[in-house]
Order: C-alpha cells, then structure tokens, then sequence
C-alpha cells in the first residue's frame, strides 16, 4: 500500500511539475525591441571600415550620452539602441577620433507598439523614420534606407565619411 501511495503521489508530483514549465517564461533572441543597425561608405559609394568608431546615444531626457562603441577597429557594422519612451527622436553621436568633437545624427520616427509574449512583453517599433545630421565633423551626410525599424538583419542607415 504504501508503495502505491509513493507511486501515485510521484506521478501526481511529475505531472503538476510538467504543467508548470511553460516555453513563455523565456524571451528568445531576437522578439525584443530592434536596435539601429549602421554601415558605412565613403563619398563614393564604397562601402566602407572606419578605422576606429566611437559612438553615444541619448536614450532619456537627461544630458547623458551612453556609449555604444569606444574605439572599435574596422567595425563592418554598429547596432544602436533606440529611445523607449515616448520621445519622437534618438540623438546619436559619431566620431572616429577619441578627442574629436562628434556628429550628432537626429532619428526621428514615429512609435508603435507590438504585443510579443508573456516574457518578453511589449517590444517597441520605430516606423517613418528619418536621419538628419544635425552636425558634421566625421560623417558628412547620411543615408536612411529602411523606413521602418523592425528587426536587426537590416542595414537601417548608411554614415557618409
């Protein structure tokens, strides 16, 4: 008797177990909100590896830039988080040289909002988007070539050197 009453209480334990592990517990790779994916050419349309990168973002209303890159060789690519909340902008800061002032690149967009799952909640899209280079130093034009920004296997936007 009692043996059974292991038996049934074991099978009873695995199953309210086995019901409890649920795959929504985990965001996977790649559901979250994109980043901004930069390549870079040169004034003729080659692309391009800077010999080193350095960039910031502006990701609240505070003056502080988080650094994104420090000093990165030859980088083929940067992925740049984008601002969250409900600004219509993203400040992003550009140079080559540690001690050379930056270019300030202004994506603008327009925020919606994508339901992914329990794990990973909400995910934040930026759609209409639009490059202005607000200052020039180390790139000298932009080029914005996805409108929407809804995933990281794009090149979003090219820097002019």
């Amino acid at each position: 008797m009692n043996h059974l009453k292991f038996f049934l209480f074991t099978i009873i334990a695995s199953l309210m177990i086995y019901s409890c592990a649920n795959d929504d517990d985990i965001c996977e790779n790649g559901l979250g909100t994109p980043r901004l994916k930069i390549k870079f050419k040169t004034e003729e349309g080659k692309i391009t590896k800077p010999d080193s990168l350095y960039v910031g973002v502006k990701l609240d209303n505070t003056e502080t830039i988080k650094t994104i890159a420090y000093g990165i060789a030859k980088p083929d690519s940067v992925l740049v988080p984008l601002r969250v909340d409900d600004s219509p902008y993203t400040e992003i800061y550009v140079s080559t040289r540690k001690t050379q002032i930056p270019s300030i690149i202004k994506l603008n967009y327009t925020l919606s909002s994508q339901y992914v799952s329990v794990a990973c909640g909400l995910r934040r899209l930026y759609e209409n988007t639009s490059a202005v280079l607000e200052q020039a130093s180390a790139v000298s034009k932009v080029e914005m070539v996805q409108k929407n920004i809804t995933d990281e296997t794009h090149t979003h936007l090219y820097l002019i050197f």
